[in-house]
């Protein structure tokens, strides 16, 4: 936790360096060491010259140290050479969040069956769950509208997917078969008749539940209806496009911007790279590996390793893009 590397230093003091920055990179999942700290900040900002670190795994990253404030439990890292300012001469008491509030669920009050007006949500609760896969005019199943009535209220998932779930009479669909087209495959269920959708089943794959959240401003060339919602409807083939956050002019792959869309949440799954997965089209010894992702430069815009982007193999026999296999490569955890 406590490991750095030698162009850096951490103060002992419990401090809490400010400046106009403050940023958390990020917000949506605790930053375990702090080193990755840093490493993210100077990934993501630039002239960062101290981050704030707290043992709880909140991370910010700072553009100057105007002066120091006292904050119990924090570690404040700087670079070697970097001369500390005097303090500030107040406290810190409270600057970092400890909980987020937990969104208001309703069903839709103009979702219904496709062409059939009187068969809302209300329709929908009387048989439930099984009307919970009947689609309205533009293709939304019931699971995704009619909350209440199909016990699919947002908030975060409990624990990862089911491992034993698969559709009736075929183990291959599994959750991870759910997940490619989720608005069709969740609403199959399994030989005791528990649907894709249910908390029992795939409800991350079926997003009901989050994991951490997607960025609200990031899209892809600028068009707003093209942002992590669109990602999330196709996510095989859509994590791997480039796209923006709102008054930035890098360019990102969308799965830096919508981990939950992209399934890459820190807290969804081990946090290691895979070392059976390779690049498509090689042989199992092949040296295309994690590693080989790892060693490709970053490019001058904040997109990551390019390899990531690459679809291959894991160590399953499944495709699997780079940023989904080779998750410390790629940053993704």
């Amino acid at each position: 936790v406590f490991s750095l590397n030698d162009n850096l230093r951490l103060v002992d003091e419990s401090v809490w360096c400010s400046s106009d920055l403050n940023s958390n990179p990020s917000p949506n999942a605790a930053v375990e060491t702090i080193q990755m700290c840093w490493d993210l900040c100077v990934y993501i900002f630039d002239n960062i010259v101290a981050i704030d670190w707290h043992p709880g795994g909140y991370c910010y990253c700072q553009n100057s140290c105007d002066c120091l404030l006292s904050f119990v439990s924090a570690k404040l890292v700087v670079a070697s050479d970097f001369q500390l300012p005097a303090t500030c001469g107040d406290s810190l008491t409270t600057n970092v969040p400890t909980s987020k509030p937990t969104p208001l669920c309703s069903d839709s009050a103009s979702w219904y069956k496709n062409g059939e007006p009187s068969k809302d949500c209300s329709w929908v609760n009387e048989f439930a769950p099984q009307r919970c896969g009947v689609k309205n005019q533009k293709n939304v199943p019931a699971f995704e509208a009619c909350l209440v009535a199909c016990d699919t209220c947002p908030g975060p998932c409990d624990s990862q997917d089911s491992t034993t779930w698969y559709r009736t009479d075929d183990p291959s669909r599994d959750c991870n078969w759910v997940r490619d087209f989720y608005q069709s495959r969740c609403t199959r269920s399994n030989e005791y008749g528990v649907y894709g959708f249910e908390s029992s089943a795939c409800p991350y794959a079926c997003r009901v539940c989050n994991f951490c959240e997607d960025d609200p401003t990031f899209s892809i060339n600028n068009d707003i209806t093209k942002g992590c919602d669109w990602v999330s409807l196709a996510s095989q083939s859509r994590c791997t496009k480039l796209g923006s956050y709102a008054n930035r002019t890098e360019t990102y792959f969308a799965f830096t911007a919508c981990p939950n869309a992209c399934h890459v949440c820190s807290n969804y799954s081990d946090c290691s790279d895979d070392s059976g997965w390779f690049k498509n089209n090689e042989d199992d010894e092949s040296t295309k590996n994690c590693d080989w992702v790892a060693a490709a430069p970053l490019p001058v815009d904040g997109i990551g390793p390019a390899r990531c982007a690459i679809k291959g193999t894991n160590s399953d026999g499944n495709s699997a893009y780079a940023f989904e296999a080779c998750r410390s490569a790629c940053l993704t955890c």
